[in-house]
């Protein structure tokens, strides 16, 4: 776990003009937040405060934007749980990345 979270990746999804954006989800007394890095303040951090994870993904869609201004969010994927799926030394795997399937 990270600082008490599982280490969780989720995709959101944009249209063609855009680039799809990852953030890890946790959970904290059953609200959604994540942890984010971007070049646009606001697609970063959100505090646990969404009763589910499509609230969550709701709150970027504003701010989810092309350089021409139109609104890009289109899709999202579930959380993938890094300790399930790589095991519990995921942190540690050496390969190539770009193989691996999101879902």
């Amino acid at each position: 776990s990270l600082h008490g979270h599982r280490a969780q990746l989720m995709d959101l999804r944009a249209n063609a003009d855009d680039d799809d954006h990852v953030v890890t989800p946790f959970q904290v007394n059953g609200l959604w937040g994540c942890l984010s890095v971007s070049n646009h303040s606001s697609l970063r951090f959100r505090n646990p405060a969404y009763r589910s994870l499509r609230e969550l993904v709701i709150s970027y869609f504003d701010d989810y934007m092309n350089g021409k201004g139109s609104r890009t969010l289109r899709a999202y994927s579930l959380p993938i749980d890094l300790e399930e799926k790589y095991g519990r030394k995921w942190w540690a795997e050496r390969g190539n990345e770009g193989s691996r399937a999101v879902a």
